[in-house]
């Protein structure tokens, strides 16, 4: 009896000692994950705050990569660069082919196309195993013409794994480009067909079937978005397009003039005849 009264009463002190933990705790605020918080919510701008407030109170290499990044998802390669400079130029833990990949994405989207070719190239040659490196290079080689070893580059990356859908879309730009519209049907309609298809493959896919003379996978694409009379005159503009193999700054210049443009008789169609198509490759 004493023992099990002795229990009893240690199991009801522990108890009240909880109930009042919790009420003292009720009292304090939430404690969350900023960076999480952060991260989920896509807020670049605040990431940027928060890594630039943690490295003022002590330098660390994996808080300046991750504050890299973040100005890079915010679109501000200049200050990735500037950012990484101390990464890159002293020893560092970190993967190098880490940081090579990110200074070659950064010197793209400026435009630094023999830069980013050579980081890249250090990426590959710190981690041969590395797809995005591959892929990302691979984009390069086709800008420049070199279609075979961009192809090479594509399907080293779909070797080691790299996302399907990115890089059968990239080989379907150099089958458009060498103008073998089958080769490039056959890579994305079973895409589109899965559901897998985004914006940019449906629109690769418009442009393909219009080359192929489809007009009937026209309709099926867009035929919830604009009538008949629109989308056969988009088809007949489709039929016309020729697809232009730009850097980012040039894509940019020309990136309002491709999408949607209205016609002598005010209807809105997907692509104009008179412009030509970007290449569109994915990262």
């Amino acid at each position: 009896m004493c023992a099990l009264s002795l229990s009893g009463c240690s199991g009801l002190y522990q108890t009240s000692n909880n109930e009042g933990s919790q009420a003292q705790n009720r009292d304090k605020p939430l404690d969350f994950d900023q960076e999480s918080l952060l991260i989920k919510t896509n807020n670049q701008a605040g990431l940027i705050e928060l890594y630039k407030a943690q490295l003022q109170q002590q330098e660390n290499p994996q808080t300046r990569l991750k504050l890299a990044q973040a100005y890079f998802d915010g679109n501000d390669p200049e200050s990735t660069l500037f950012v990484l400079t101390p990464l890159l130029s002293g020893s560092t833990t970190l993967p190098r082919d880490e940081l090579f990949f990110l200074q070659g994405r950064a010197q793209y989207q400026l435009g630094q196309i023999e830069q980013a070719q050579r980081s890249l190239s250090s990426a590959l040659e710190v981690n041969p195993s590395s797809a995005k490196a591959f892929n990302s290079i691979s984009i390069i080689y086709a800008q420049q013409g070199e279609w075979r070893k961009a192809r090479e580059g594509f399907n080293r990356a779909r070797e080691l794994m790299f996302d399907d859908v990115t890089v059968k879309n990239n080989l379907a730009l150099i089958d458009i480009l060498e103008q073998d519209y089958q080769s490039a049907a056959a890579r994305l309609l079973p895409i589109y067909l899965n559901g897998q298809a985004d914006d940019m493959v449906t629109a690769n896919l418009a442009l393909i079937m219009a080359k192929i003379g489809s007009y009937e996978h026209l309709r099926s694409f867009y035929g919830q978005q604009y009538n008949d009379e629109e989308l056969y005159l988009a088809y007949l503009n489709l039929r016309d397009v020729q697809l232009m193999n730009h850097t980012p700054a040039e894509a940019a210049a020309n990136s309002k003039k491709h999408l949607l443009q209205p016609n002598n008789n005010n209807t809105e169609v997907v692509i104009p005849a008179e412009e030509p198509k970007d290449a569109s490759f994915v990262f």
